[in-house]
């Protein structure tokens, strides 16, 4: 994640696949280093535990063979992750799902 002092970390999700074959996609933007607010706070320790359990689970990932299963794409400021919906579980799951519910900035 970003160590740069008052940088934002910048968090995109892509959710893919389905039966219908779109993609619904979603960015969150936390500032680490001066919160705005006390729920930022609580997103920005979500975010490190996220990116912890897939960092984790990047080992032992297997692609999923179910046909029109959803396939996530995180990106921790750069730093991007694939995960079939079957494995994304607990707080990567929670952020994940936060940020597709999202407006895109304008």
């Amino acid at each position: 994640m970003n160590e740069v002092p008052d940088e934002p970390l910048v968090i995109r999700v892509a959710r893919s696949g389905g039966v219908a074959g779109m993609t619904r996609t979603g960015t969150l933007e936390l500032h680490p280093q001066s919160p705005t607010s006390g729920q930022e706070t609580s997103w920005v320790a979500l975010a490190q535990e996220a990116l912890a359990e897939l960092r984790a689970a990047k080992e032992s990932a297997a692609p999923s063979q179910l046909r029109d299963s959803f396939m996530w794409s995180l990106d921790f400021d750069g730093e991007k992750h694939s995960v079939a919906d079957a494995l994304l579980t607990g707080p990567a799951r929670t952020l994940a799902e936060h940020i597709i519910g999202t407006p895109l900035p304008r």
